[in-house]
């Protein structure tokens, strides 16, 4: 595995770091909730993924419920949620995921470097993830909605996928 050391970072710091761009980006306020089960997860997600590497190699994966994205975006581009369309809602996750990486990324050695962000349909978990180590699972609620931070540790092989 080329997880290079698996860097602690405290899961406290990244909770914080949500609630900040939540509040800034969206105007919203998040609360820390208990880790969905499979089960209990909608399946009607899209994914945003982005790759980290360098000293320390992973994945910042934000799984939000589809509609939830819809509102996001609708704050984010100042446009009424049914005008939306699908690239918009990429677009807003991408940002979004890419912002959370951006702070994540911060909390590693200055020799880190973000990739750029991409979105999946459904879960990160039917994805080119595997081989990944899940270092991290943060779950929170706003508007209603429960979303799911995932910090990974890849392996060389599951970031090549990502390509």
């Amino acid at each position: 595995m080329s997880c290079h050391a698996l860097v602690p970072f405290n899961p406290l710091e990244v909770g914080q770091l949500i609630e900040t761009v939540w509040t800034v980006v969206l105007g919203c306020d998040v609360r820390p909730v208990s880790v969905p089960t499979d089960s209990q997860r909608t399946t009607n997600v899209l994914a945003g993924i982005v790759e980290i590497t360098g000293a320390w190699e992973g994945v910042v994966a934000l799984e939000c419920p589809l509609e939830f994205v819809r509102q996001a975006a609708a704050t984010m581009f100042e446009v009424e949620p049914a005008l939306l369309t699908s690239d918009q809602l990429e677009d807003a996750l991408g940002e979004l995921t890419n912002i959370v990486g951006g702070n994540f990324k911060a909390l590693l050695p200055a020799s880190a470097h973000l990739g750029l962000p991409a979105v999946v349909k459904n879960s990160v978990r039917n994805h080119a993830l595997a081989g990944a180590t899940v270092l991290e699972q943060l779950a929170f609620e706003t508007s209603g909605f429960v979303f799911v931070l995932s910090i990974l540790g890849a392996t060389s092989a599951a970031l090549a996928r990502l390509d």
